[in-house]
């Protein structure tokens, strides 16, 4: 399909729709062309299918002709939101996709009563750093992360 080079052209030729649990070897591939973008050994099918059924309708898909070109995987825990795997597909970048799939989490978000949204990224990052403080986000300096991981014999 040609790119639309219009608001309006891309509008007709994306479809924006909620992320389901049967798109994630859809995912999978997409976001292993993102560059800056790690999918973990944890990220299986099962791990983004308690996502989305603890959290309906707010992870975000965008598909050209029935193929997946974005996602936005997202979340809360009843107090802030979480954005991750914010990826379209790099074809398909600088046109806006990123932009309205994030758009569209926030009003679900809101609409929960969810008042700060957090985005998670790797550090080092750059074009994502870009798009998101372009977006108007800021990068916390008050914050770090730390996580655990627990070990396969563990969670059986």
């Amino acid at each position: 399909m040609p790119m639309p080079t219009t608001l309006a052209g891309l509008a007709r030729a994306v479809r924006m729709r909620p992320l389901h649990t049967d798109d994630h070897a859809a995912c999978l591939a997409l976001w292993r062309q993102c560059d800056g973008l790690a999918v973990r050994m944890w990220e299986d099918a099962s791990a983004m299918t308690r996502l989305i059924e603890r959290n309906p309708a707010l992870s975000c898909a965008a598909e050209v002709a029935g193929r997946l070109v974005g996602t936005v995987l997202c979340g809360h825990d009843g107090w802030r939101g979480w954005l991750y795997h914010v990826a379209v597909d790099p074809t398909w970048r600088r046109r806006g996709l990123a932009t309205a799939m994030v758009g569209r989490a926030q009003a679900e978000l809101a609409k929960a009563g969810i008042r700060r949204v957090h985005a998670l990224m790797l550090s080092g990052n750059r074009d994502a750093m870009q798009f998101w403080s372009a977006a108007g986000w800021r990068q916390r300096e008050d914050l770090s992360v730390v996580s655990f991981e627990f070990s396969a014999a563990t969670l059986n």
